[in-house]
C-alpha cells in the first residue's frame, strides 16, 4: 500500500491558494465484492500504520456503513477559532472542482470526500497532560483513496489532482484505477492484532475523583447547578516494547452494539480512538438531527429508567438543551413527547432523537 499518497500541510489562508494552483480533483470508483468488515478495516489501517501514512476509520453499526480513509492527498490545518469557517470555505470550494465520469457521479455524490477533526476546547484533542499539543485545533484531511461499505454496497474510491478540467483527465482514471486494483491484489492475509493492554488505575486519580464528586454534590447542594458530568482517566500500557494497536482497539470498539467507533491518525503524531453510542449532529438534506442520550441504568433495570424521577429529570435537561441550541438555527424542533430506550451491550440510556 505504500508508494500512492501525497501529503501536504498548509494553514488555511494558503491552502485556498494552494487549492486554486492544482484546479481539478480526478474521483474514481471501483466497486468490491463483499462488504468490508471491521477486520479487513483494521488489516488496511495497520497497512497504513506500518507505512507510516496517515488514516481515518470510522463505523456506526446503526447505518451500516464503515469507511477507512487512507492516505492524505492534502491535509489543512486551523487553529481553534477558525477551524469550521475555514474548513467549509475549503469544502464549498473543492466540492466545485471534483470531476466524475457522468455514470459514477450520483454514487460518488452520496460518498464522503472530506474528513474533518477539531478540538473540544483550544488547543487539546485529547486533554491535558499528554500528546494533545502536537495536533491542530483542526484538521481537514483529502485522502487518497477511500474503502467503504454503505449498507449492501461497498468498493473503492480513489483520488488525484489533475491539472485542467478534461486535459489529462482520461489517463488520469486510467493510473487511479491501476492503482486501485493493486491495492486490492495486495491484500494478502489479515496481521494479527497487538497484544493486549493492561488497565491501570492510578491511586491519586481515585483520590482526585471522589474529591471531585464530594466538591459537585456540595455545589448542587447550594443550588449553583441542575446537572454533573464527572470522568476519570486511566491508562492502559501495552507491554515492554509494544506499540499501542489503534487499528485493533478500533476493531474491538465495533462490537459494542449502537456505538459509533471512530479512529484518527496522524501518523508519527500518534492516534485517536474511540466509541460513543451518541449522535452529535448530523445533517440531511435541509434536516439537522441530533439527539438527547442522558440517563443511565444497568441493561437488566433498563425498563425501571421510564419511571425513575433521577433519570427523567436528567434528560430532559438534556433534551431541553439541544431543543433550545437547534431553535436558534432553525425552523422549527421535533422531538416526541417522552424519551425511548438505547440499550447497549451492557447499559441502557434513556433516548429522544431531536
Amino acid at each position: 500500500m505504500s508508494g500512492f499518497y501525497e501529503q501536504s500541510e498548509a494553514s488555511a489562508p494558503a491552502a485556498l491558494r494552494g487549492l486554486l494552483a492544482r484546479p481539478w480533483l480526478t474521483r474514481v470508483h471501483l466497486p468490491i465484492a463483499g462488504a468490508p468488515t471491521p477486520a479487513l478495516i483494521r488489516a488496511w489501517a495497520a497497512r497504513c500504520e506500518a507505512s507510516g501514512q496517515p488514516w481515518i476509520a470510522w463505523h456506526d453499526a446503526e447505518a451500516g456503513s464503515a469507511y477507512l480513509a487512507g492516505g492524505a492527498l492534502a491535509s489543512w490545518s486551523f487553529g481553534p477559532e477558525e477551524a469550521f469557517r475555514e474548513a467549509a470555505a475549503l469544502c464549498s470550494d473543492l466540492r466545485e472542482r471534483v470531476a466524475v465520469e457522468p455514470a459514477e457521479a450520483a454514487l460518488l455524490q452520496g460518498l464522503p470526500l472530506l474528513w474533518h477533526g477539531f478540538a473540544f476546547r483550544a488547543g487539546a484533542w485529547l486533554g491535558e497532560p499528554g500528546p494533545a499539543e502536537a495536533w491542530p485545533g483542526g484538521e481537514l484531511r483529502l485522502p487518497a483513496w477511500l474503502l467503504y461499505r454503505q449498507g449492501d454496497a461497498a468498493g473503492l474510491v480513489l483520488h488525484a489532482w489533475t491539472a485542467s478540467e478534461g486535459g489529462d483527465e482520461a489517463a488520469q482514471r486510467a493510473r487511479l484505477r491501476s492503482a486501485g486494483r493493486e491495492l486490492l491484489r495486495a491484500e494478502g492475509p489479515l496481521p494479527a492484532p497487538g497484544p493486549s493492554a493492561r488497565l491501570e488505575r492510578s491511586p491519586a486519580e481515585g483520590e482526585r475523583f471522589r474529591a471531585a464528586v464530594a466538591a459537585a454534590s456540595a455545589a448542587m447542594a447550594r443550588g449553583e447547578g441542575r446537572k454533573v458530568v464527572l470522568s476519570r482517566r486511566a491508562e492502559a500500557l501495552a507491554g515492554s516494547g509494544a506499540r499501542f494497536d489503534a487499528p485493533a482497539t478500533w476493531e474491538a470498539l465495533c462490537a459494542e452494539p449502537g456505538a459509533r467507533a471512530f479512529a484518527w491518525s496522524r501518523g508519527s503524531e500518534g492516534q485517536l480512538v474511540g466509541a460513543s453510542p451518541e449522535l452529535l449532529v448530523e445533517l440531511r438534506g435541509e434536516a439537522v438531527l441530533s439527539e438527547a442520550l442522558a440517563g443511565t441504568a444497568p441493561l437488566e433495570q433498563a425498563e425501571a429508567l421510564l419511571s425513575d424521577p433521577k433519570n427523567l429529570r436528567e434528560h430532559a435537561l438534556v433534551s431541553a438543551q439541544i431543543a433550545e441550541l437547534l431553535q436558534a438555527r432553525c425552523g422549527s424542533v421535533a422531538r416526541p413527547a417522552a424519551p425511548g430506550l438505547r440499550r447497549l451491550a451492557r447499559l441502557a440510556h434513556l433516548q429522544t432523537p431531536l
